[in-house]
């Protein structure tokens, strides 16, 4: 995966695992202030809420009042919806689809469809009536539920090569580690020893013995490895949304009025995309945009052609 993404400041163990490789988060990251702007704030389909670098909690309720595009009854909405959460501990009795909750919660439709459907969408990559409202609250409570800093917007200025795997391959052969990229393990086998794994390749040769193995991979290839070692019943059961980033390239000219906007994503009418990043405000080149497109699988399913 190497598309567009964003991170957040409560990630702070990807942020050290970073600094530990020899990445400086501070240069190799752009850090906004936590924001939800679109192209066309005040009509029917924007609204700019911008949080000030002010203390938690204070930074989102200026946000509120300082908001365009929202209604009294969508900021109280807002309002309500952060108080209750925070009342509650981020904890439900019981797990239900976020939008249960947000309809429990009495959130307007505009607050709706302007923030939570696109929030809830990039973070868990799952639309709001299939995904968890437990694990959406546990996302808002590490950043909006924490310090001020933690809800703070990360935009890599590099790509995702750049950002972290090529450092920690550098880190690990500084210390000993060998990687070997492109090689194509097809079988997983007890080892020799208790505890130890033996790996082969797709011809059949032993790539070697080793005491632990981790298996970053998708549930597909993770079931047919553990195939014989454990039950995968479950594995094959796991279904996964792709993510997908649309790369449009405009004249040298074309600049956002901010580094990222939000998009109305509206399924209905095949208008795709969460999210639109402006390269040449990150680093790269001028007049290209980035479109991110999370739970991407209808969009996918209508072609390319009728997604460009």
């Amino acid at each position: 995966d190497n598309g567009q993404h964003i991170l957040l400041g409560a990630y702070r163990a990807t942020l050290a695992l970073m600094k530990q490789v020899g990445v400086d988060p501070a240069t190799a990251l752009l850090r906004l202030p936590l924001q939800m702007r679109y192209p066309l704030a005040n009509q029917a389909d924007g609204m700019d809420f911008v949080a000030p670098r002010l203390p938690a909690p204070w930074h989102v309720a200026v946000a509120l009042l300082r908001a365009k595009g929202l209604a009294r009854e969508d900021k109280m909405a807002l309002a309500r919806f952060s108080t209750t959460a925070r009342w509650m501990g981020w904890q439900l009795h019981e797990d239900c689809s976020v939008a249960d909750l947000l309809q429990r919660f009495d959130q307007t439709d505009r607050v709706t469809r302007l923030m939570w459907r696109p929030l809830c969408i990039a973070a868990l990559n799952t639309p709001p009536e299939r995904a968890s409202a437990q694990v959406f609250l546990n996302v808002l409570r590490d950043s909006l539920g924490a310090r001020r800093a933690a809800s703070d917007m990360l935009i890599p200025r590099l790509d995702l090569g750049a950002l972290l795997p090529d450092a920690t391959e550098a880190y690990l052969a500084r210390h000993g580690g060998l990687v070997r990229p492109g090689v194509a393990v097809t079988r997983l086998l007890t080892g020799s020893e208790p505890g130890s794994w033996r790996l082969e390749d797709r011809l059949g040769e032993s790539l070697g013995e080793f005491s632990g193995v981790v298996l970053a991979t998708g549930p597909e290839a993770a079931a047919q490895l553990l195939e014989g070692l454990h039950d995968t019943h479950l594995l094959q059961a796991l279904e996964h949304e792709p993510i997908t980033t649309c790369y449009l390239q405009y004249d040298e000219q074309m600049r956002l009025p901010a580094p990222f906007l939000a998009l109305l994503d509206a399924p209905e009418r095949q208008a795709w995309g969460q999210f639109v990043f402006d390269r040449g405000q990150l680093g790269g080149d001028p007049g290209l945009l980035a479109v991110v497109v999370s739970a991407a699988g209808q969009a996918i399913a209508d072609g390319h052609a009728t997604l460009t």
